[in-house]
C-alpha cells in the first residue's frame, strides 16, 4: 500500500509542478482567487473586516454545504455557513443576494420596452414602405 500511495502522490505533485509553470494556470489561479476575494467581501459586510478569515472559511464551507444531498435539495450552503457565522448573518447575507439580485430588474424592463418599442418602429417603417411600394 504504501508503494501505491507514494506512486500516487509523486504523480500528483508532477502534474502540479507542470501545471504551476503554466502562464494560463497562473492567471486562472488568481482570477479564482480574486472571485473568492470578491465573494467574501459579501460576507465581511455583515460580520465586520477584522474578521476575514471566518469570512472566507464560511464562504469556502458553503460551496462543499451546496453539494451535499439534503431533503429537497435545499439549505446545504446555508446549514453550512450558519455553523460558523450563525443563524442571523446567514439569513442576512441570503436576504442581502435576493434584493442584489432585484437591482437589475427595473434596468432590464427598461432596455427591454424600448427594445421592444424600437422593433415596432422599425417594423412600422418598413409596414410603410410596403405600402408606398404597392400604390
Amino acid at each position: 500500500m504504501r508503494g501505491f500511495l507514494r506512486d500516487q502522490y509523486v504523480r500528483l505533485t508532477s502534474s502540479m509542478r507542470a501545471i504551476v509553470r503554466s502562464q494560463e494556470a497562473r492567471y486562472l489561479l488568481a482570477l479564482t482567487l480574486t472571485a473568492y476575494l470578491i465573494e467574501t467581501l459579501s460576507v465581511i459586510a455583515l460580520i465586520g473586516s477584522e474578521k476575514i478569515l471566518l469570512a472566507f472559511e464560511a464562504l469556502m464551507l458553503s460551496y462543499v454545504g451546496g453539494n451535499v444531498p439534503t431533503p429537497g435539495g435545499e439549505m446545504g450552503v446555508e446549514y453550512s455557513m450558519a455553523s460558523l457565522l450563525g443563524r442571523h448573518y446567514v439569513i442576512l447575507w441570503r436576504l442581502s443576494y435576493l434584493i442584489v439580485a432585484l437591482i437589475p430588474a427595473p434596468a432590464l424592463n427598461a432596455m427591454v420596452s424600448s427594445y421592444m418599442d424600437y422593433g415596432r418602429f422599425v417594423y412600422d417603417y418598413y409596414r410603410s414602405l410596403v405600402r408606398q411600394l404597392k400604390a
